[in-house]
């Protein structure tokens, strides 16, 4: 009779003792991707305002709790105001780190995409372009700006009309060196 007892009481021990641990950084930010996907958007930014205020000197926690945040603002709240605010702090605080460079991406797209506001979307990805020629994301930048303001099928079409003219100056070029042979 002892040993049931006791192999229970040794279980609901280890119950008690896991529900008491506090999550990892991890944990947490895999909860609040679940909270994220439930709509549940205001209980994802309790849980990344927390989480910063327990590693304020862990500087990738910091950066990817701001991160997050922004793009809980942006692409959910629709508060660009906020999201801009967030990236912004990323990018004057941690100027060294990668995430900056993203950081400022996400400014122009945030203003493009959430806001419509061109303006600012045009500076903050000329800022992006003038900090970061080389950047990974300078083409798409580069892209972004030669369309901005289109629709999507606005700019479809004026990319399947610039391939239509480039493959019709190809046969031409092809036509034309067949017959000086």
């Amino acid at each position: 009779m002892r040993l049931p007892v006791l192999i229970g009481l040794a279980l609901l021990a280890s119950v008690c003792l896991s529900c008491s641990r506090p999550r990892t950084i991890e944990e947490t930010l895999s909860e609040v991707d679940s909270l994220v996907v439930a709509g549940k958007s205001e209980e994802a930014l309790v849980l990344l305002g927390d989480l910063e205020e327990r590693h304020p000197s862990d500087t990738l926690t910091v950066i990817r709790c701001r991160a997050t945040m922004a793009d809980i603002y942006g692409g959910q709240l629709h508060d660009t105001h906020k999201a801009v605010e967030l990236l912004t702090a990323i990018v004057e605080r941690y100027p060294d780190r990668p995430e900056a460079s993203t950081s400022l991406f996400k400014i122009g797209f945030t203003y493009e995409t959430v806001a419509h506001d061109m303006k600012k979307a045009r500076d903050a990805y000329e800022s992006f372009l003038k900090k970061y020629p080389d950047h990974e994301l300078a083409a798409s930048v580069r892209i972004n700006l030669e369309h901005l303001g289109e629709s999507e099928e606005e700019m479809l079409n004026r990319i399947l009309e610039k391939n239509r003219q480039d493959s019709l100056s190809q046969v031409a070029g092809r036509t034309s060196s067949k017959r000086e042979k």
